[in-house]
C-alpha cells in the first residue's frame, strides 16, 4: 500500500511541478514508511532535529511527510502542495493542514 500511495505522490509532485509539498498521514508508522518510501522527511510530535528538518524544508524547496503537528504554529509561506493519506480525524484538523498551502 505504502509503495502505491508515494507512486501517486510522485506523479502529483511532478505533475504540478511545485516546489514545496507536504504529505499528511494519520499514523506515525505510515508516515516513517512513506517518507522512507519517497526518501525525504517525516515529521511528527517526537522526532529528533526538528528545528535542523523544518530549516531544510524551508531552504531545500522538497517534500516533506507529517502529521498534523507540523501544521500547529508552524507558518512556511510557500507550500504549494498539500496531501492528504487516509481519513481526517476531524475538520479542524482538515482546516489545519489545508491552511498550510499558498
Amino acid at each position: 500500500m505504502i509503495s502505491q500511495y508515494a507512486v501517486v505522490v510522485e506523479k502529483a509532485f511532478t505533475k504540478y511541478s511545485v516546489s514545496k509539498a507536504v504529505v499528511y498521514c494519520n499514523t506515525v508508522n505510515m508516515i516513517k514508511d512513506l517518507a522512507q518510501a519517497l526518501n525525504c522527511w517525516a515529521f511528527y510530535y517526537d522526532v529528533e532535529k526538528k528545528i535542523w528538518i523544518l530549516q531544510w524544508f524551508c531552504i531545500e524547496r522538497q517534500m516533506m511527510v507529517a502529521t498534523s503537528v507540523f501544521s500547529m504554529k508552524i507558518d512556511i509561506a510557500d507550500i504549494q502542495l498539500i496531501i492528504h493519506i487516509g481519513w481526517l480525524h476531524t475538520l479542524l484538523n482538515y482546516v489545519q493542514e489545508s491552511g498550510c498551502a499558498e
